[in-house]
């Protein structure tokens, strides 16, 4: 079955709108030249999103978990005179609030533990070339130690 020219649009859309291919690989897939592509998301404000750096998406979740806390805390309970109580809707989002914010700590723990496991592949890695190259002097040292002693074995 071939594709409406609607959902070629919207899968030329979501091609540019996420994971950065390049406008010629748009134009083959959908068919359309690539300054019909141009022209159409430029009058549509299609967006295409700059890549990320690391730095910035820790900064980036830390923003998302203080606006959550945030709500959390206007949501509470309050204390003293004019205190209010929790009704089934506060309590209700006071939980889908909680739920949110220990899926994102469970992300970003598995984003420190892959970095971490990472970094520790890289120092494993740098520690068996140190040892290669120590081992490769050491056969190298006995080689020429080997024929000195050879050399100047005493005549029987």
């Amino acid at each position: 079955m071939i594709p409406c020219a609607k959902q070629r649009w919207m899968a030329a859309r979501a091609l540019y709108e996420s994971d950065r291919p390049a406008l010629d690989q748009i134009a083959a897939l959908s068919g359309w030249s690539v300054a019909t592509i141009q022209a159409r998301a430029k009058r549509e404000g299609w967006r295409r999103e700059a890549p990320v750096a690391a730095g910035e998406v820790e900064a980036r979740v830390a923003r998302v978990v203080n606006g959550l806390l945030g709500e959390i805390e206007a949501l509470g309970i309050g204390t003293g005179e004019g205190a209010v109580g929790l009704d089934k809707a506060r309590i209700e989002a006071i939980s889908g609030l909680m739920r949110t914010l220990e899926k994102i700590g469970d992300i970003t723990r598995e984003n420190e533990e892959a970095k971490a496991k990472e970094k520790q592949n890289k120092r494993d890695a740098d520690m068996a070339g140190f040892l290669k190259r120590i081992d490769e002097r050491i056969v190298e040292l006995a080689t020429g130690y080997a024929r000195e002693l050879v050399r100047k074995k005493p005549a029987e």
